[in-house]
């Protein structure tokens, strides 16, 4: 391969490989009767292929939200996205992404890849999102860095709660979220973003009224 500049880039061949594997198997997602099957087999690329390169490969991938793909077949691919984020954990942020406070990179492809997938009037689909937005908090991000928590994941949620195409999924999102802290004692992380739900259903009712 070269570069725009006549030099050649190194390429891996490994890498491309799993582009060419990603890619039968998500194709092969889209039909009944190879889902399954092609569900395993992404698990087993993303356990076999877990470097920071790698990761890129898999958001790439997964994040691409095909139309034409069945509920299901969207369900599964935003679970393989939950399941991305478990194993990977840190190894699945941009290392090139120096902040400690706003939402790193990757983790903002990721999360506004979930909104296109929320769009979906379909309930499994808006729970494997809400699985998804779990995964991210539990393994990929600073849990005890509270903004950073509320920058990757709480405030683009409360930013689109008011658009009326995923205000239902965002909803889901926010409970489950807003349970789990509590569940799992992250309760100045709740305190913190409490009054967002507070303000958000004050403007519903003044709306509505």
């Amino acid at each position: 391969m070269t570069s725009a500049f006549g030099k050649l880039i190194p390429v891996n061949a490994e890498q491309t490989q799993l582009r060419i594997n990603l890619q039968k198997s998500l194709d092969k997602l889209n039909d009944n009767d190879t889902k399954s099957v092609a569900f395993n087999e992404i698990k087993l690329m993303i356990n076999k292929y877990n470097t920071n390169d790698d990761a890129k490969i898999f958001i790439t991938y997964l994040s691409n939200y095909n139309q034409s793909f069945s509920s299901s077949a969207k369900e599964y691919q935003v679970l393989l996205i939950g399941y991305l984020a478990r194993e990977l954990q840190f190894n699945i942020l941009d290392f090139s992404d120096k902040s400690q406070l706003a939402a790193n990179k990757n983790i903002t492809r990721i999360v506004n890849s979930l909104f296109n997938f929320m769009k979906e009037n379909h309930v499994p689909i808006q729970k494997a999102c809400s699985l998804t937005f779990l995964e991210i908090f539990d393994n990929c991000l600073n849990k005890e860095n509270n903004e950073q928590v509320i920058n990757s994941i709480i405030n683009p949620i409360f930013n689109n709660i008011s658009n009326f195409v995923v205000s239902e999924a965002c909803s889901i999102c926010i409970s489950d979220l807003f349970s789990h802290f509590k569940l799992t004692g992250h309760l100045k992380l709740l305190d913190e973003v409490a009054p967002k739900l507070f303000n958000y259903f004050t403007v519903s009712l003044t709306v509505i009224c």
